[in-house]
């Protein structure tokens, strides 16, 4: 387990997996509201293969690859806990693997998008690196609880718009939106 994750990035052993695959659907409604739509909305006649960094148990995952069958759509997570889990879900036109944010799949992908998983990376400039290497498309998404929105108070779990802005990438260009309790970072490769 421990060569899929980074020095100081939060560990998703078996009962933290039970426990996040069981409540999480709770606790990440808004979140996943948000992030279903905007990935969704980027699935076009030109999307083939998308990619779920930190896919967790993988219920958005499949939901992604139901909405778009025509697609296929990787689930990637260090934890093979979360992997078990979610391929108990599994379906044709989704995989799911064992992967990080720097240990990517070795494909290209059309869209790529990570949630409420940012904000574990211990390099997250070193991410968007690999990242950018393996995206054929032009889009990186990212969604995190808002750190600036009073309505939400853990630190640890979100980001701010100042902290994306911050980061040195090779995406060209940065666009970052706030929707409710969520943070919405957009990467181009131009």
């Amino acid at each position: 387990m421990s060569e899929y994750y980074k020095n100081g990035e939060e560990k998703f052993g078996r009962i933290s997996t039970w426990f996040y695959s069981r409540f999480s659907r709770f606790f990440v409604r808004e979140l996943h509201r948000v992030a279903f739509e905007e990935i969704t909305r980027r699935i076009d006649q030109n999307v083939k293969s998308v990619l779920d960094i930190g896919c967790g148990p993988g219920s958005l995952t499949l939901k992604i690859a139901k909405n778009a069958p025509e697609v296929r759509v990787y689930g990637i997570d260090p934890s093979p806990y979360m992997i078990k889990e979610a391929n108990k879900i599994a379906q044709k036109n989704v995989k799911f693997e064992l992967g990080s944010s720097t240990l990517l799949p070795p494909l290209n992908f059309d869209l790529i998008y990570t949630i409420l998983s940012f904000h574990h990376w211990a390099n997250q400039e070193d991410s968007l690196e690999k990242i950018y290497e393996h995206l054929s498309g032009n889009v990186f998404l990212v969604f995190e609880y808002n750190k600036d929105s009073p309505l939400f108070h853990l630190n640890s779990h979100s980001m701010s718009k100042k902290q994306f802005e911050s980061l040195k990438s090779p995406f060209q260009k940065l666009e970052v939106r706030t929707i409710g309790r969520v943070v919405e970072a957009i990467f181009y490769k131009l």
